[in-house]
């Protein structure tokens, strides 16, 4: 089958968290199944540019791509060279993967494939009440000028979780909505992938027994930052954790977290990383005790699936939309709740046998549930069934 995919952003940008990552992972899953996949996307990646040639083929990790130059910063994503690209190509392909609300990507791809070839779209969260009432006024004009359409075209609605697909019927789509998470390539995982060096990663904070939470991911003001921080704060200072906070993302809440640190005395306990990737991450998800996600609003969390697949115990807010931690006993879902969070943190840093066990919980459950590969073979199963009927 040839595949088109068009999104947003595509790796490298990592400055938009797990989304282009998930994107990848999804057309490299399925080029690894043999199909046919192309990726039309923009060179966004944040408030810069990505270096790569805008209109050229290239390639990210043995998948096509091509980057098309945004017009302007804004977070629109208007890029016309990638509606020129959809609408060249479009007859050349057998389904159209979408990965856009909010953007001109949903509005191009609706106008140009229509009728040509079948298209599935992403919400990617974004109908989550939380994220909804984020700039609910514009979000609420765009829905009924523009967005509601594109849905009602496409043939098929892809929900990350049972949660989202909910959402999606509330919204009133009458289109079919099939669930179909995210994944990770647990090979990234093995033993033998994380680089081994001497580098202290954690810049002396890590001193003797000293237990790390991490948090990975984009600092936003949904992934509630701020409770992590103030459920820090509550534990004895003898018990107390290094929190590794990995990630950027938006300044005013990053400033606001810093000066959270630097009011409650927590600059010993807290190290902020920056964004990281690659082996740096893995190295930080190796050497890491348990991840944490104290989250308002998530589609499915690409990190809390890293952080599971390195065999970590997890802590998540039931936003995450990932229940399946509690019911395969991989961590904790807990409420946004500081004094909360900080009993359950103590728990987990004392109980290493516990650790280990919820570490083990979590590799199995992504292994059964959660792998890029088996995320492609679902997919290709719907597209395979629509033409059918």
């Amino acid at each position: 089958m040839r595949i088109l995919v068009a999104c947003p952003a595509f790796p490298p940008a990592y400055s938009y968290g797990g989304t282009p990552m998930t994107a990848f992972g999804l057309a490299k899953g399925l080029q690894d199944l043999g199909q046919e996949v192309l990726v039309l996307t923009t060179d966004a990646n944040g408030r810069e540019d990505l270096p790569e040639t805008p209109g050229r083929l290239t390639t990210f990790s043995g998948v096509p791509v091509i980057y098309h130059h945004r017009w302007g910063k804004n977070p629109y994503f208007w890029a016309p060279g990638l509606a020129g690209n959809l609408k060249r190509l479009a007859s050349c392909f057998d389904l159209a993967l979408v990965r856009g609300n909010w953007s001109y990507i949903n509005l191009a791809a609706s106008r140009t494939l229509s009728g040509a070839v079948p298209v599935f779209l992403y919400p990617e969260g974004t109908f989550d009440p939380w994220a909804f009432r984020h700039h609910r006024a514009k979000k609420v004009l765009y829905w009924h000028l523009v967005e509601n359409r594109n849905y009602r075209q496409a043939a098929a609605i892809i929900a990350l979780t049972g949660s989202e697909a909910q959402q999606v019927k509330r919204m009133g789509i009458p289109g079919p909505v099939e669930v179909i998470p995210n994944g990770v390539f647990l090979s990234d995982f093995a033993e033998t992938a994380f680089p081994r060096t001497s580098t202290d990663i954690y810049q002396g904070k890590r001193r003797g027994d000293r237990r790390v939470v991490l948090y990975l991911g984009r600092i936003h003001l949904k992934k509630g930052i701020d409770t992590l921080v103030a459920a820090l704060k509550i534990i004895p200072r003898e018990e107390r954790p290094l929190l590794v906070i990995a990630g950027h993302g938006d300044r005013w809440y990053e400033n606001k977290i810093k000066n959270q640190v630097l009011d409650l005395q927590l600059t010993e306990d807290v190290l902020f990383t920056g964004m990281v990737t690659g082996a740096e991450k893995f190295r930080l998800l190796k050497s890491s005790d348990l991840l944490i996600l104290a989250s308002r609003s998530e589609g499915l969390p690409h990190a809390v699936l890293e952080g599971m697949a390195a065999r970590k115990p997890v802590i998540i807010t039931p936003a995450c939309n990932l229940p399946e931690v509690e019911e395969r006993q991989a961590g904790f879902v807990i409420p946004e709740d500081a004094a909360m969070l900080a009993g359950v943190i103590r728990r987990l840093a004392a109980d290493p046998r516990l650790r280990e066990k919820m570490g083990e919980n979590g590799y199995n459950l992504v292994q059964d549930r959660f792998t890029w590969e088996a995320v492609a073979a679902k997919t290709l199963e719907l597209a395979h069934r629509l033409r059918r009927n």
